[in-house]
């Protein structure tokens, strides 16, 4: 005899579709409506398709071509070398350093080439897919609209030609969070919650602009769901249980850069007033952040879609009407209710955050949480809030265009042509109101090849096997280089090419503003303007363990080229684009100093740098300038990486080195107080590097080592987060497979008929 179960699910035809749907994967269709995953194999095949062939489009020959993308900071290598590590001092944000090697062992084994085009594929691949399979349409129409406007916009297309890749596969992950937090939402449990703040984490690692949007929809899920009939507390447990999985997931990044020394000091309001939301035209900057547009950089305007057409807000009224037809019909449906709910307070939050601290209304307290809250610092660029716009438009604007092509019961059959014919012309309004994303954005995005000059320098450089540094000049974030076929700048890729260490720098030029400075960029300008008068920069470079300059031509580059005739630089090849130098000067990773004297800037340094005085005592910051006329003592390196350098302190100090009262070991290295050397934190060196007082009892074999303990306990808690939670998945994938196998253990009903 049938079990209560089995008489219900095949009495109750509810029960029985929800079965089938279980047990077979199928979900069961409403008459006349057509859902993806109820079509046969072929017409399965059909969404990706369209969306692999929509990445081909967009990008074009920059997925087919021979060479290298070069797209504003998206700048790949053939190594892709990180200028990071994981366990060295942080260069920024981890989770970054974290995708950046992560993406350097895929080109050691794929290429670099190879992954870069990986990648720009799925930055509109899964975007558009991803938001298909979830965007809670009936029919293939609302489904393929959303999906398609939700990559094709204007925002998503500034993002791609300033290569924000990152951001953009970030944002292509929102609809699996969006899912996943549903299904917290509808049946808590800890895998639920486990899969959710997996998620979370994923897309946070991927792009933290993106991770934090991704919890403010979560929390607005959450709000709009309370209202509805269950266990509240259970789905609010869960809910805070998966939101707590993903903040211990990324500890390894958050506690970082949430220190003081963190995000909360390099930025500041400048940086807010550099990068806040521009208006595209006339109509202001609302208008402009509606039409998901206002990026900060003006010089793009001539490549924006709205510089092709004059009456781009029209196109922007049509988007808001579909969305408001969404919002107004589906606000009561008991299914896709609370989505449009969601929606339209993602679009509010959205619209006033991405005006920033411009808002009429908010930009006051925007501007209170941006000077308190250091994760709010990192919308430094509020105009990336728009992403939370794009997705409005795509749900709500499915939801309204299905409602509108949604079949009578009574029809005629010429209407379904009409219907199709809509849905068509209103996929090419998507794409005429972003048509320079097509054909490569419009011929920006082509391939490009390095020159044989940079292969040549990397070999030469690699034959040394020394511990030691590399400058690249010019000292700029964003550069022009003549193989770029272009006139716009980009990301210098000199840093990403070279397995070598470079000198940190970190300034970036906006107009009046200069943004992220460090004591290592204004050191190293410093040594460049002095060195122009005094021809000594290998002197003025020694400290920070500066050994080669790669010195590119270019546009910027010439009123540096004194450089090249420097008494203390030695010229080792050069090619018509790059110059490689060698410092004459010794320039030591490690080296005793056994004199004290004082500086009072760095342009009087500059005057008397020379003959090794530099490396020749500890250096502090005082009245005057007093730096005695002595050379320091060399060490030699045992086993080093970029957390722990090993040496052994000299038996016997030669007797022209050696003098009474103090010793120092200068480390060439940026200062950084979490570096150690018997549990003794160093002092500033001529307030750029590193020095330890030495005492009696450092003898024979030392050690230096970087402990940074938020960064240990970081990575102690994000992994066993991680063994956590994947744990509870499997155990409830487990459970959930010896569910459905005891289940279909049951006998099948009698035929009583």
């Amino acid at each position: 005899m049938p079990t209560d179960e089995t008489e219900n699910i095949y009495t109750n035809p509810a029960l029985l579709k929800k079965d089938m749907s279980d047990r077979h994967g199928v979900m069961m269709a409403e008459p006349g409506i057509i859902t993806d995953r109820s079509l046969p194999g072929l017409k399965r095949a059909a969404p990706p398709f369209y969306f692999m062939v929509l990445s081909f489009v967009i990008w074009g020959r920059a997925l087919f071509g021979y060479g290298f993308v070069l797209l504003g900071d998206m700048v790949f290598t053939p190594a892709m070398y990180p200028s990071g590590s994981m366990l060295g001092p942080p260069r920024g944000l981890m989770s970054v350093t974290l995708v950046f090697n992560i993406v350097h062992v895929f080109s050691r084994v794929l290429s670099g080439m190879l992954v870069q085009k990986i990648i720009l594929f799925l930055t509109v691949f899964l975007a558009g897919l991803l938001m298909y399979y979830w965007v809670p349409c009936k029919t293939a129409w609302g489904k393929l609209f959303a999906g398609t406007l939700y990559i094709v916009n204007p925002f998503i297309y500034v993002r791609l030609l300033m290569g924000h890749w990152g951001f953009v596969l970030g944002y292509a992950l929102i609809p699996v969070v969006i899912r996943h937090v549903q299904r917290v939402l509808d049946e808590p449990n800890p895998a639920n919650a486990s899969r959710c703040g997996l998620w979370l984490g994923v897309v946070a690692v991927i792009s933290s602009h993106c991770g934090v949007m991704a919890v403010i929809i979560a929390l607005l899920m959450w709000f709009f769901n309370i209202f509805t009939a269950g266990n509240r507390r259970k789905r609010a447990v869960y809910f805070v249980a998966a939101l707590l999985i993903f903040t211990l997931l990324s500890s390894f990044w958050i506690l970082p850069a949430f220190q003081s020394e963190g995000l909360e000091s390099a930025i500041d309001r400048s940086d807010l007033e550099a990068f806040q939301t521009q208006s595209t035209s006339a109509a202001g900057v609302g208008v402009s952040v509606l039409g998901m547009y206002g990026f900060w950089k003006n010089k793009l305007d001539p490549l924006l879609p709205r510089s092709g057409l004059p009456l781009w807000p029209a196109f922007t009224a049509i988007f808001a009407a579909l969305s408001i037809i969404g919002l107004v019909f589906n606000w009561r449906n008991g299914e896709t209710g609370a989505v449009a709910k969601v929606m339209l307070a993602v679009f509010i939050i959205g619209f006033f955050l991405s005006l920033g601290s411009r808002a009429p209304l908010t930009g006051g307290l925007f501007g209170y949480l941006f000077d308190h809250f250091p994760v709010i610092k990192m919308f430094r660029e509020p105009q990336k809030f728009t992403a939370l716009i794009a997705l409005s438009y795509s749900v709500l604007g499915a939801l309204g265009l299905e409602k509108l092509l949604m079949p009578a019961k009574r029809d005629d059959p010429r209407a379904g042509i009409v219907r199709t014919g809509a849905f068509i012309l209103v996929i090419l309004l998507v794409f005429a109101y972003s048509y320079r994303m097509l054909g490569g954005l419009w011929g920006e995005a082509k391939p490009v090849k390095y020159p044989g000059s940079w292969s040549e320098a990397r070999k030469l450089l690699d034959n040394d096997r020394g511990d030691f540094k590399v400058l690249f000049l010019p000292p700029y974030w964003y550069m022009r280089f003549d193989f770029e076929q272009g006139d716009r700048t980009v990301a210098s890729p000199l840093p990403y090419y070279f397995s070598q260490p470079g000198i940190p720098l970190f300034r970036v030029d906006v107009g009046r503003f200069k943004l992220n400075e460090q004591s290592t960029d204004r050191y190293v300008r410093s040594a460049l303007r002095e060195a122009e008068n005094n021809s000594n920069l290998g002197a003025l470079l020694a400290p920070l363990n500066v050994k080669y300059i790669i010195f590119a031509r270019s546009d910027g580059s010439e009123y540096l080229e004194y450089v090249l005739d420097q008494n203390d630089l030695k010229v080792v090849k050069q090619w018509p684009d790059l110059v490689l130098l060698e410092n004459k000067a010794d320039a030591p990773h490690l080296s005793l100093a056994f004199d004290r004297g004082t500086y009072r800037s760095w342009a009087e340094v500059g005057r008397v740098a020379g003959d090794g005085v530099l490396l020749g005592s500890y250096l502090e910051e005082g009245e005057k300038t007093y730096i005695p006329e002595r050379s320091g003592l060399p060490l030699r390196e045992g086993s080093s990486s970029t957390n722990k350098i090993e040496f052994r302190f000299p038996d016997t100090i030669p007797p022209e080195a050696a003098a009474p009262g103090e010793t120092w070991l200068l480390l060439g290295e940026p200062y950084d107080k979490k570096w150690s050397l018997n549990g003794a934190s160093p002092l500033e060196q001529l307030g750029v590097t590193c020095a330890f007082q030495i005492d009696s009892s450092v003898k024979g074999n030392q050690v230096i080592e970087y402990k940074n303990g938020s960064l240990a306990a970081g990575y102690i808690i994000s992994l066993a987060s991680l063994l956590v939670s994947i744990s509870l998945v499997m155990l409830g994938t487990l459970k959930h497979r010896h569910g459905k196998v005891k289940y279909e253990e049951q006998p099948e009903p009698e035929d009583n008929g």
